[in-house]
């Protein structure tokens, strides 16, 4: 699953490529970081409904997912934060101007949701409340970061 995971973002990576070493480095950057999180998103949507009830648990799907999440999550973001991929120098960036200042801030934060999402990893063969419970720590990690360095529009 893992090797799916990294060839899945790997792929989502590859059409912004060219971009990202062309002429538009910005604009690469973050078609790339976005595709990461796309990537985080669709997965914690599927831990997320079964946590809730609203999808029922098959403990293959739920480890499939959270396997999926700790490996997008060791990806290195911190490149894809170059000058002029910032909001309002960039259409459609959420990056807030600390989070290309503050590179080593943003590594921590990803490390904590590594980490957070490793647990989750491990609990989510457990049932829908061990994932429940990992889910919140993952949460947080999201949301020390989004609230550190997201920019909404």
């Amino acid at each position: 699953m893992k090797t799916a995971a990294l060839t899945l973002a790997l792929l989502a990576g590859l059409g912004t490529a060219g971009t990202a070493f062309g002429q538009d480095a910005a604009k690469g950057a973050m078609e790339a970081r976005k595709s990461v999180m796309h990537i985080y998103a669709y997965n914690l949507g599927i831990l997320s409904g079964i946590a809730k009830g609203e999808a029922e648990y098959d403990s293959e799907v739920a480890m499939a997912a959270a396997s999926n999440l700790a490996t997008a999550s060791s990806i290195d973001l911190t490149y894809m934060f170059p000058a002029g991929s910032e909001a309002g120098a960039l259409e459609g960036s959420e990056a807030g101007p600390a989070a290309l200042n503050d590179i080593a801030g943003v590594k921590e934060d990803q490390m904590a949701l590594h980490e957070a999402a490793a647990e989750l990893e491990a609990a989510a063969g457990e049932g829908p409340e061990a994932i429940g419970a990992a889910l919140k720590t993952v949460g947080g990690a999201c949301g020390a970061c989004h609230k550190a360095y997201r920019q909404k529009n």
